[in-house]
């Protein structure tokens, strides 16, 4: 096969979690093509010796919506090794933004993310209005990283609602016109939207983000695909009262299973947090006599062991080592 582009006598590591090994990758139209002893020329062969070759890196948390404007190399992601990064985090961004309303968003920026107000004027270039456009403006720029985007909801909230955003949450025809335009961002290429309930995170004269004014809808329930695993779960949280209930709907392929959620006397939720603990990239085991606890036993660690998945206590009364699913409070 023709290559482009032979790297040569590099340290690859492929991202599978195998071994470091010194090989060459040999790249044609944009692929890469082959991995390892690669004998034969191409239009252009790099000296990786001493270097390490891996897949790019991808930042899943940055805050480049403004800075995409003035900077077109997305610094410091670029120069270490990042391919890929996630913006419009945090709830707070420029876009869907009129022309009357950049000031506040400018100022939620300068607040949460500590960005001269002098060099967000300056710099932002302001050829958009919707979100649709502001992604379309940032792929004009033709930056040297694959952006991805998530639709932040204060400049949302902003765009519906005006200065009353950062003051109340939204009726239900604000909530609407508001979901409309989330889809159209979604429509459009974002990934999703974003939000925030820190209490740091203040904007526009020092007032919270308008996002965290939104209001918390109550659901009865959630569909979810459904998996052994997941009807195992559900039957923990369940037993140990963190839902009312769940069941199995069948449909011709995995099937989706149905939690229905579980909130207290005054609505409140009965889930305070729940955090996943053992990842693909990052398994975590403990002993029999390590087993954790949370909030001094208020709370459930989940853990799977060689007797199925179970509760800390279960683990603890059958002296059991495992694996570290989540915490439950």
């Amino acid at each position: 096969m023709a290559l482009d582009i032979l790297i040569e006598n590099g340290i690859v590591v492929d991202g599978t979690g195998a071994p470091a090994k010194q090989a060459s990758i040999g790249i044609a139209q944009g692929k890469i093509a082959e991995v390892g002893n690669i004998s034969g020329t191409a239009k252009r062969t790099i000296d990786a010796g001493g270097l390490v070759v891996a897949p790019g890196f991808i930042d899943p948390h940055t805050h480049y919506d403004a800075q995409i404007c003035w900077d077109g190399a997305t610094t410091p992601s670029s120069w270490h090794g990042v391919t890929s990064v996630v913006m419009g985090n945090c709830g707070v961004g420029i876009a869907p933004c009129r022309p009357e309303a950049r000031e506040i968003a400018m100022r939620d920026l300068v607040n949460v993310e500590a960005i001269p107000f002098e060099v967000l004027d300056a710099g932002i270039t302001w050829d958009w209005e919707t979100f649709p456009q502001y992604m379309d403006a940032a792929a004009r720029r033709k930056p040297s990283l694959n952006l991805a985007f998530l639709a932040p909801l204060t400049p949302f909230r902003h765009y519906v609602m005006n200065e009353d955003s950062l003051e109340r949450s939204a009726t239900a025809e604000e909530t609407a016109k508001i979901k409309a335009l989330l889809g159209e961002a979604i429509d459009a290429g974002a990934f999703g939207f974003s939000s925030t309930i820190l209490n740091q995170h203040l904007g526009f004269e020092g007032r919270p983000l308008a996002c965290r004014n939104a209001s918390r809808a109550e659901h009865e329930k959630v569909d979810i695909p459904s998996s052994k695993l997941k009807v195992r779960l559900a039957e923990i949280l369940k037993d140990e009262g963190f839902i009312k209930n769940y069941r199995l709907i069948e449909d011709k392929k995995q099937g989706m299973l149905r939690v229905y959620l579980k909130y207290g006397a005054g609505n409140e939720r009965i889930i305070s947090g729940l955090v996943r603990v053992s990842k693909p990239g990052r398994r975590v085991y403990v002993a029999k006599d390590k087993i954790p606890t949370i909030l001094g036993g208020m709370g459930v660690v989940i853990l799977s062991t060689s007797r199925g998945v179970m509760t800390d206590r279960d683990v603890r009364k059958q002296k059991l080592g495992g694996e570290v699913l989540a915490y439950v409070w």
